[in-house]
């Protein structure tokens, strides 16, 4: 038997086809998957029906999503670009809620690049820190 991911939730859409529906995908990345989707997208709006679509993502993965040959409405659709956040405002707001010195503040805010995506950035940073220190710990307990 076949069963398309798609063509199931082309069946949702049409139970409610009275009502408006909105997609809200973060952090996109052209792949299979997404490329899919996007396309599926296209062949809803096609025929219609009130979906619409909202998507965020890094600048660089959102063109190379763009950059795909079929989806030329993908690529004229409305989009928003923001600009990063300060990376003074960003150090001072670091140091003030996670109560470190202004130098590793500024790192973090580098590293962010001022971008809203920072904060999964710096819970790496962190998990990274926590594993080296239970790392370091471990070989000065061994020896």
């Amino acid at each position: 038997m076949f069963w398309d991911i798609c063509v199931e939730v082309e069946g949702m859409i049409q139970q409610v086809q009275q009502k408006k529906i909105l997609i809200a995908i973060d952090d996109v990345s052209k792949s299979p998957q997404m490329v899919k989707f996007i396309s599926e997208y296209g062949r809803w709006l096609r025929a219609g029906y009130p979906v619409y679509f909202m998507c965020a993502g890094s600048y660089e993965n959102m063109h190379e999503l763009s950059s795909v040959k079929n989806l030329t409405f993908y690529r004229r659709a409305a989009t928003l670009n923001t600009e990063p956040l300060n990376v003074v405002r960003m150090t001072e707001l670091y140091r003030r809620k996670l109560h470190i010195d202004s130098i590793p503040a500024r790192e973090m805010a580098k590293v962010t690049k001022g971008h809203a995506y920072g904060g999964a950035t710096l819970a790496k940073i962190k998990i990274a820190q926590i594993i080296g220190t239970i790392h370091t710990i471990a070989v000065k307990t061994a020896r």
